[in-house]
């Protein structure tokens, strides 16, 4: 099986193509794809200027994680405070000096953060940016009743025929959701994005899997929260590394002798029930 919206590094690391296009029928207009993109650029260096600069980012990190684990190590102490800081005077010390330059960075990263954006109208920038995309979507004939919904992106390499993700450098997970609009058109499971509009024959999916192996994904979309309503029986926990999402969907198509898999978070199952009108299978891990 070919993963689509993922990119076989196996023998080249910079590989940034998929097979994915095989199934793209709408491309994006090009003035629009450009005013998108500068508009994004934009966005991305207010935020990135409302930052503290790295090596002060790391010592707020490194000086806050000491510094917690000094003092309260201190706090919990089986002899005390005061006799804690007898045994240890120049690591306690440390310790709360640590703390408190972590705390501080903390307070003037928050307060910068607030003025250059207000400053740089950020709000104005992502509204920009949302406008634009409507506008690409409209053109692009998307429906207004499509579905917001995540498809997982990754890397992997192939191993003994096995397909392998792979992490991009420090991350702890290979996979990115990222956002598309998933509708039903002349017989097709349809997803776009602001690149084009892909559409798969419905008569053609083979499958609706279930993979049990948990996955972590960076950000949340969804206006309802990750732990309520209709996400509530998927149990997603959050921790500092993103969500963790217990399982994906591979949504298997076949197409001129080879079999394509679309790939979803879990939390995805009852809109592609719906939309394929195909259940969601079982997959030993």
């Amino acid at each position: 099986m070919k993963p689509l919206f993922a990119f076989n590094i196996t023998k080249d690391k910079d590989n940034g193509e998929n097979c994915s296009e095989l199934f793209l029928v709408k491309k994006r207009n090009e003035n629009l794809e450009k005013c998108l993109d500068e508009n994004v650029e934009d966005l991305e260096n207010t935020v990135s200027a409302s930052k503290l600069p790295t090596p002060l980012v790391l010592i707020e990190y490194i000086c806050g994680f000491f510094g917690l684990i000094v003092v309260s190590s201190m706090l919990t102490s089986e002899v005390g405070i005061r006799q804690a800081i007898r045994n240890a005077p120049i690591l306690c010390i440390l310790g709360v000096c640590s703390l408190i330059i972590g705390a501080t960075l903390l307070v003037a990263s928050v307060i910068k953060s607030k003025r250059v954006l207000k400053e740089e109208n950020a709000e104005g920038k992502i509204e920009k940016c949302d406008r634009v995309t409507k506008e690409i979507f409209a053109e692009l004939e998307v429906p207004v009743d499509a579905v917001d919904t995540d498809v997982l992106l990754f890397s992997y390499k192939l191993k003994d025929g096995e397909i392998k993700p792979v992490a991009p450098g420090l991350s702890p997970s290979p996979y990115l959701n990222h956002r598309m609009m998933a509708y039903v058109e002349d017989g097709n499971l349809c997803l776009a994005d602001v690149g084009g509009v892909y559409c798969f024959p419905i008569e053609k999916i083979r499958a609706l899997k279930t993979v049990k192996k948990r996955v972590i994904i960076p950000e949340w979309h969804k206006e309802e929260k990750h732990n309520k309503g209709v996400y509530k029986e998927f149990k997603i926990a959050t921790n500092q590394y993103g969500y963790t999402v217990k399982g994906y969907h591979v949504l298997e198509i076949e197409r001129d002798g080879e079999t394509y898999g679309l790939y979803f978070p879990a939390y995805e199952r009852h809109t592609l029930e719906r939309l394929t009108g195909i259940a969601a299978e079982s997959l030993e891990e």
